[in-house]
C-alpha cells in the first residue's frame, strides 16, 4: 500500500510541476524577433528587429537589437544597434506576438524611424503619418534623402511593418496541460492495476 501511495504522489507531483512550468512559460514575456521585409518603390528594407516582448503601443526602448539592410536604387546601407538609433513619435506603433503595425492614418504626426545620425537626412528607414522629419508613408534612404537612391511610397491605414513566428494560443497551452494530466492519470491507473508482490 505504501508503494502505491508514493507512485500516486509522484505522478501528481510530476503533473503539477509540468503544469506550473507550462503556465509560467505561457505568461512570461520573452524577447521576440521580428522579420522586416518591406518593398518600398524600387528599394527595400530587409532584416530583423528584436524586442523585449512588450505588446500594445511600444516604445524605442522596447527594441533591443536590429540588423537592417537598406536598399535603394543603386545603393545600400546596413543599420544595426551599433551604428543607429530607433526613434518614435506618437502612438502609431503597436506590437502583438506575431506582428508590429504602424498606423499611417494616425493624426498625431506619428513617426517610426531607424537612422544612423538622427535627423541628419542620411541612412534611414522611416514610417510617417505626415511629411516633416521624413516623407509621408514608407521611406528607405540608403545614402541621403535627396539622393536618387531614396525610395518613398505614400501609405494609409494600419499596415504590418514586421512579422514574427507564431506563438501558441492560451487554448493550445490548456490542451497540452490536459494531455499531461491524462498521461499522468493513465500511468496511475496502470500502476494500480498491477498486483503488488508480497513481501515476505
Amino acid at each position: 500500500m505504501h508503494r502505491k501511495l508514493n507512485l500516486r504522489q509522484n505522478l501528481l507531483l510530476l503533473n503539477a510541476t509540468l503544469g506550473a512550468t507550462l503556465l509560467g512559460a505561457a505568461g512570461a514575456s520573452a524577447n521576440i524577433v521580428y522579420t522586416v521585409d518591406q518593398i518600398i518603390g524600387g528599394g527595400s528594407v530587409t532584416g530583423t528587429m528584436t524586442t523585449d516582448g512588450a505588446t500594445g503601443a511600444i516604445l524605442p526602448t522596447d527594441f533591443l537589437s536590429w540588423n537592417l539592410e537598406l536598399n535603394g536604387v543603386g545603393a545600400s546601407f546596413n543599420l544595426t544597434q551599433a551604428n543607429s538609433v530607433v526613434f518614435e513619435r506618437g502612438a502609431d506603433v503597436n506590437a502583438t506576438p506575431s506582428e508590429i503595425t504602424f498606423n499611417f492614418s494616425g493624426d498625431d504626426n506619428g513617426l517610426f524611424l531607424v537612422q544612423d545620425g538622427l535627423f541628419q537626412g542620411t541612412h534611414y528607414w522611416c514610417n510617417a503619418t505626415q511629411s516633416g522629419a521624413c516623407f509621408q508613408g514608407k521611406t528607405v534612404t540608403p545614402i541621403f534623402f535627396s539622393d536618387s537612391s531614396t525610395q518613398n511610397v505614400p501609405a494609409s491605414g494600419i499596415q504590418v511593418i514586421m512579422t514574427a513566428g507564431a506563438v501558441p494560443e492560451p487554448s493550445t497551452w490548456a490542451l497540452m496541460l490536459l494531455g499531461f494530466a491524462a498521461v499522468s492519470y493513465a500511468g496511475y491507473r496502470r500502476a494500480q492495476a498491477r498486483p503488488v508482490a508480497a513481501i515476505g
